[in-house]
């Protein structure tokens, strides 16, 4: 959201900021615009009706001419004050009618059963009586949704009718929110339940089916890669939260030999990978893939730079700082911090797979500076401060910015002309990272030092060009700039790495 008197338009005044920076054709992740009990949009009382506050299902279909647009399909869970699935908490009558919508059991059973919501403490929140019977309902996020019984037909009715919606309106493409979340036992671990594949499958292939484009909620470790193997013919993209917390180590320590190595691990994953410097959610600091090391380097650096971090059933959770704020606070000047975050956005839009750049990130927005960033609640409200409207209209007239969205342009275009999808990752030294996408020739130099500086024709190999760098003097990488560099003049080693 942008600051400013936008009701009924907000979608409308978001894209069209959106679209100076990005160039056509590009997909847009349009976070929940759906009328919400909370959750800061993800506890929607209706995945059918836009909140009309943001605009409508027209204006998202009159957009989809010039942008592959991507909704949340939040099928884990509804608002409470939904009116089409009446909360049993508030709307409970003698029949207990709705219950079947939902995950209910005797509180008697639930307080033995130890479920706990990833976001600290049980799941089992409220609760409401029946016949003398008190119960208690599943709400795995917070108290603002009510989990769904995903075997329940009205249920399946209400996603079948959303699906609907979403072609009749040409939206191109749909996250799966929550999606190893889905199935619930009692007394069972909820993450990755075992039912949750058989549930995701299903609602995948009425998406594909329809022609859509899906995304899903999941971490890509081996468990997250199992909801859709590419054996049995998926090719939806998981998400890469590891190089998230890899990158921010990265910028942080200047130490790029942990990234290094987990590019070099990744290069033949056999799933599309999302990746990302940081999403709308946060910095995850739970994924699999990331080092035990690392991340007690990691959480020490947290600790030295003062960076809060959320604590969940005891342990660390996500780091919720905007990611141009993480750069400012490791960076002598307020250039180098610039040079930081760009040389991330461009190193991520340079990835095979689905490259996911947050708005704010692409802006260098920092929510830490405004008067309302502050939820004592909700540590994730840090993310969900509307930009102002003023910082938009001057931001993106600085010649750093200029730049980035000129390179964005050039690296779709040069990886749109390629159908082979070569990368290769190496280092300078421990503080110098080279990352080229030998398919497009084309290659990104970072340095993530704090203080050292290169003499770029000593980093590069004879005949390459350097074509963009952080600075004007393109023989120099300052501490936290980058380089992009053209490969194109080593046609043999080309033709021998693609052959």
């Amino acid at each position: 959201m942008i600051t400013g008197d936008h009701f009924g338009n907000e979608i409308n005044v978001t894209m069209e900021a959106v679209g100076k920076w990005i160039p056509d054709g590009c997909g847009i992740h349009i976070l929940p615009p759906f009328n919400s009990a909370g959750d800061y949009g993800f506890a929607p009382n209706s995945i059918l009706e836009i909140d009309r506050a943001f605009g409508t299902w027209h204006d998202l279909k009159a957009l989809s001419t010039k942008y592959k647009i991507i909704l949340d399909g939040i099928f884990n869970h509804i608002g409470v004050h939904s009116r089409i699935f009446p909360d049993p908490v508030t709307h409970n009558n003698s029949t207990g009618m709705g219950r079947d919508y939902f995950f209910v059991f005797p509180k008697a059973d639930t307080d033995q059963a130890l479920n706990l919501s990833t976001r600290g403490g049980s799941v089992f929140r409220r609760s409401f009586m029946l016949d003398d019977v008190e119960y208690s309902v599943w709400q795995t996020f917070s108290a603002a949704s009510i989990d769904f019984n995903l075997d329940n037909e009205k249920v399946q009715n209400y996603i079948n009718d959303f699906i609907n919606l979403c072609v009749s309106n040409r939206i191109w493409g749909i996250r799966l929110d929550a999606v190893a979340y889905y199935s619930k036992e009692l007394g069972v671990t909820q993450l990755h339940h075992p039912k949750a594949k058989k549930y995701a499958r299903a609602i995948a292939d009425k998406l594909i089916d329809r022609g859509m484009f899906v995304l899903a909620q999941l971490d890509s470790d081996p468990r997250g890669q199992a909801y859709f193997p590419s054996y049995m013919g998926y090719n939806i993209p998981v998400c890469d939260y590891a190089f998230t917390a890899y990158l921010l180590y990265t910028q942080l320590s200047g130490n790029a030999e942990p990234l290094e190595r987990y590019l070099v691990e990744t290069e033949k994953c056999a799933h599309m990978l999302l990746r990302s410097p940081r999403n709308h959610d946060g910095i995850l600091l739970r994924p699999k893939m990331f080092d035990v090391e690392t991340k007690k380097k990691l959480l020490q650096l947290c600790e030295l730079y003062n960076i809060p971090v959320r604590i969940s059933n005891g342990t660390p959770y996500e780091i919720n700082n905007s990611y141009p704020y993480l750069c400012k606070i490791c960076s002598a000047s307020k250039s180098e911090a610039v040079f930081r975050n760009h040389a991330s956005i461009i190193l991520t839009a340079l990835q095979n797979g689905v490259p996911y750049l947050y708005f704010p990130e692409l802006v260098g927005y920092m929510s830490e500076l405004e008067a309302d960033a502050d939820d004592e609640e909700d540590p994730r409200g840090l993310n969900r401060v509307p930009i102002d409207e003023d910082y938009l209209k001057n931001v993106i007239n600085e010649p750093a910015n200029q730049k980035l969205i000129e390179i964005l342009a050039f690296i779709t275009k040069r990886l749109g002309d390629t159908k082979l999808k070569i990368q290769k990752t190496r280092l300078i030294d421990t503080s110098c990272l080279v990352f080229e996408r030998v398919d497009a020739q084309i290659s990104l130099v970072i340095n993530f030092s704090h203080e050292k500086a290169y003499v770029l024709d000593s980093v590069i190999d004879e005949g390459d060009k350097c074509i963009y760098s952080s600075t004007d003097d393109a023989t120099m990488l300052e501490a936290g700039g980058y380089a992009i560099i053209d490969n194109r003049g080593k046609k043999n080693d080309f033709r021998k790495i693609s052959s």
